[in-house]
């Protein structure tokens, strides 16, 4: 099993490292990372990489490129920091073990850090070298990592297995290399059929740590799980293999379900940190080993981003081999989804105005019940995408409706290992957005009523006009317009006209003014306008009205 990491040293970044690409058959080739160049140089000319059997295939200063590089490469060495801006060292780590599961690791570090040490081993890391680096246990490590890779590189069929029994690291390799679709050196093929058809005995464990009720599970809390997960794991007999996976621990168990249930049970129950476990069996008409983990992981994974919190892993879940659906949406839930985005604005609007933290929680988690429901009519991956389309919407809606000259901070980055985490970082980044929006806006204040006094006052001036207001209560023209039709369920235009109309009857009833004097302290401006608007509104004339008062 092999992983990595790395280190942010706050040096240099300057061009990034020239590379090399060329990887002689005799040599083994190995990859350079560290975000600083002068590092780079160093470990390049420290010692002459060719007498020690080793090519230098790459040199990067960024890790995610490194990364990118190592698949092509697949080198038989990196060595990495174990800290580094654009990725951490543990995320590196955990991303080769995937992709080049035949590397193997050193890990650089600036502190003699046991803490980063033990989670870098419980990935596989087997060596880790303090800076600045001596040159005699560098060579030392070479040529362990040289022997280890020739070995392997040579090791006969019969030798292999030979060695499955006395060294139980040998068959943990060979099962994970057949999970995983991966392999770290080329065994005969009679050995990996001999292993597929001793899977029909396996029980496969996936566990992650599960999140807290109303917290948000951070990269820290998970990544600090796993070493002790590991150590916990190893301890028992029956357990074969063991490796991280597409985000969860893998632990393969050579015992019934009942007992490896069990021995999962007794272990949630001694773990400090709540865990969700599922197992899954392969058995006989399993043809693809390395699917099979893939398909169960998938629905593993499905159901703990859907559940609910009052429906947490409280026992070990017992996977079906029915997989989900990952990439379609039937077509009520796509209309559903619509239509929520289209209306969130327009409802988070009105509780803005109206309603205060609890009426806004209470709106998103409605929302997210209902997609609860839908659970095995959409995947992760759209239930992520829908949580932050609402978020970018709300944001954008209120940005449209500030003076050009303010900005809102951009909408947050929702992600959520579950819906439940999903609606919860939604709830923060609307509560969030109303604690930042002007009072105006968020409902705190009373502008409307003021706004609606001061018409009150001044509708006898005919040059009054949505426009004319916003200006002078220095509130966004299209805002204005809005919080007249969400709070008063009417338009700016039809409460102007309706104040000016109601004046205009009681004028016309209770005194003797010419009808063109009455349009003109209304704010009509002329008789003409005054009558077509009365009639509209009355459905009668001025006059007419006068004359049955």
């Amino acid at each position: 099993m092999t992983k990595r990491l790395n280190k942010s040293a706050g040096g240099s970044k300057e061009n990034s490292a020239p590379r090399i690409t060329s990887k002689p058959s005799e040599l083994l080739g190995v990859v350079l990372v560290d975000d600083e160049i002068r590092i780079l140089n160093g470990l390049r000319r420290i010692i002459d990489w060719e007498k020690q059997g080793f090519t230098i295939a790459g040199a990067f200063t960024d890790a995610a490129e490194a990364l990118t590089a190592i698949v092509e490469l697949r080198p038989a060495l990196v060595i990495s920091d174990i800290e580094m801006p654009s990725m951490s060292g543990l995320q590196l780590l955990e991303r080769l073990a995937e992709v080049s599961p035949q590397s193997e690791v050193v890990v650089l570090s600036a502190y003699d850090n046991f803490s980063y040490a033990q989670t870098a081993m419980s990935y596989g890391v087997q060596h880790y070298l303090l800076k600045p680096v001596d040159t005699d246990e560098l060579i030392r490590v070479l040529r362990i990592v040289r022997e280890n890779q020739v070995v392997r590189a040579a090791a006969s069929v019969d030798d292999i297995r030979a060695n499955l029994d006395r060294q139980p690291m040998w068959r943990a390799l060979l099962i994970r290399n057949i999970l995983a679709d991966s392999s770290s050196f080329h065994s005969d093929s009679e050995l990996t059929d001999e292993l597929c058809k001793a899977a029909r005995s396996w029980q496969i464990a996936l566990i992650c740590p599960a999140p807290e009720e109303d917290e948000i599970t951070t990269e820290t809390q998970a990544r600090n799980t796993w070493p002790q997960l590991t150590e916990s794991l190893e301890s028992h007999d029956s357990c074969l293999s063991l490796f991280r996976h597409r985000g969860c621990l893998v632990a393969v168990f050579e015992s019934s379900q009942e007992e490896t249930a069990l021995a999962l049970s007794a272990l949630r129950q001694s773990f400090s940190v709540p865990l969700d476990i599922a197992l899954a069996s392969p058995n006989h008409t399993e043809d693809n080993l390395a699917e099979f983990l893939n398909l169960s992981i998938e629905r593993f994974l499905h159901i703990r981003f859907f559940a609910d919190t009052s429906d947490k892993f409280d026992r070990i879940r017992i996977l079906s081999a029915h997989a989900i659906s990952t990439d379609d949406i039937d077509r009520e839930t796509d209309i559903f989804l619509r239509d929520i985005l289209t209306g969130a604005p327009r409802t988070i609007y009105d509780l803005f105005l109206r309603g205060g933290t609890e009426d806004i929680k209470g709106y998103i988690t409605e929302v997210f019940d209902r997609l609860r429901e839908r659970a095995e009519r959409i995947s992760r991956g759209s239930a992520h995408n829908f949580s932050q389309q609402l978020v970018n919407i709300i944001y954008s809606h209120y940005q449209s409706l500030m003076p050009e000259d303010e900005l809102l901070p951009q909408a947050p980055l929702i992600d959520g290992q579950t819906l439940t985490e999903c609606r919860d970082l939604v709830v923060r980044a609307i509560v969030r957005l109303k604690e930042i929006l002007p009072a105006e806006f968020s409902g705190s204040g009373h502008i409307l009523d003021e706004i609606t006094t001061y018409i009150l006052r001044n509708y006898s001036d005919s040059r009054l006009s949505l426009r004319s207001v916003s200006e002078r209560f220095h509130i966004n023209y299209s805002y204005l317009s809005a919080l007249f039709s969400s709070t008063l369920n009417r338009t700016f235009s039809d409460f102007l006209l309706s104040t000016r109309i109601d004046a205009a009857k009681r004028l016309l009833s209770g005194t003797n003014l010419p009808i063109t004097e009455i349009a003109l302290r209304c704010g009509f401006g002329d008789g003409q306008k005054f009558y077509v608007a009365f009639n509209r509104a009355c459905g009668t004339s001025p006059s007419e009205y006068r004359k049955h008062q």
